[in-house]
């Protein structure tokens, strides 16, 4: 078959993804440990999210990342639906266009709380096009996380754009074991996420974050804040625990700042880029499914070069400038060598 990427770009790459689905059709039926999402995709049948802007990252998170890897996920819409008892260990709340009202946030907050027996996950991505969300921002905030009007940018390292960003791991043990930790991770167009200091029981932490060059471009303003970089939040995971005598029970909020990480340019190139396994890593070790590594689609036609923004402007001055210069020289000596002879 051909890959989205390069359908899109009118020269058509062919891989083979027999070895990919094979084994991710015996994992899904040999899986003891099979997880039940609920995708929130409709709100009293009116769609949570613009399918134009972010139809294919949402569509390759739930195909290529969850469902290839034992995540059986379901349509839900959180108007009308119920997570009835038992029914889902995780529900997926993607990019919404606009804020959900106090009940509906009451229903995802109940779903988390599990009448005590916690238990329950919930993966939450921001918009780049939607800010100040009022009930989902206060939603956040009891998890001690919220999301800025802000986007991440890096002059120095990023891949392709400069809001193309290259994250660092900041939490091993939310990750896991990567197969090739040299991969670099992109998060494209990405929010800052802030871990809030709150005096409640959270566990919160950084999993992925940005590098010490990088800095925020406010959303509205677009005015970028180039005298003050630091690394920032893209990825968090806020816990909530309940013990009883010996047990622990607990429900997590992963929050992804950037909606394109999931897209199918970064999730199928798993030789290049580490996005796929470093979040199947952290989405298995949030709900603690048995760990499992993506098995990659095998190009049979080209390789893929992602140079980061260094590389891309010293590749741009050595075949603008320095061929052109070193041709014209050696022609001119050529040149003159002819005409003394």
């Amino acid at each position: 078959q051909a890959d989205q990427a390069s359908l899109q770009s009118g020269t058509p790459n062919f891989v083979f993804a027999g070895e990919s689905a094979l084994t991710s059709a015996i994992r899904n039926v040999t899986d003891s440990n099979a997880m039940k999402v609920a995708f929130i995709n409709q709100l009293n049948g009116q769609p949570i999210y613009n399918e134009n802007e972010y139809g294919a990252a949402v569509t390759s998170l739930r195909d290529s990342l969850l469902e290839k890897n034992g995540y059986d996920c379901e349509d839900f819409d959180i108007g009308t639906d119920e997570f009835k008892d038992g029914d889902y260990d995780m529900a997926v709340l993607a990019v919404p266009s606009y804020d959900l009202a106090e009940n509906v946030i009451t229903k995802l907050s109940d779903f988390l709380y599990n009448e005590g027996k916690y238990g329950k996950n919930l993966i939450y991505i921001p918009s780049i096009y939607t800010s100040n969300l009022t009930n989902l921002d206060a939603f956040l905030e009891d998890w001690s996380l919220k999301v800025e009007n802000n986007v991440i940018v890096d002059d120095k390292n990023a891949m392709m754009r400069a809001d193309y960003i290259m994250l660092n791991i900041t939490d091993d043990a939310s990750i896991g074991d990567l197969p090739n930790k040299s991969l670099p991770i992109i998060a494209p167009a990405s929010r800052e996420v802030t871990i809030l200091s709150k005096n409640n029981e959270d566990v919160t932490k950084s999993v992925l974050s940005s590098s010490d060059n990088s800095f925020v471009q406010d959303l509205l303003s677009n005015q970028a804040d180039m005298d003050n970089r630091a690394s920032h939040t893209i990825v968090a995971l806020s816990t909530k625990e309940h013990a009883e005598q010996f047990d622990t029970f607990k429900s997590n909020v992963l929050v992804i700042g950037s909606a394109l990480m999931t897209d199918e340019t970064f999730l199928a190139q798993t030789n290049t880029y580490n996005n796929a396994n470093a979040l199947l890593g952290v989405v298995n070790n949030m709900t603690g499914k048995a760990a499992g590594t993506v098995i990659p689609e095998k190009s049979l036609q080209q390789a893929y070069i992602a140079p980061t923004q260094g590389q891309a402007k010293a590749i741009r001055i050595v075949v603008q400038w320095i061929i052109p210069a070193a041709v014209a020289i050696i022609g001119a000596f050529v040149l003159l060598r002819r005409r003394n002879k």
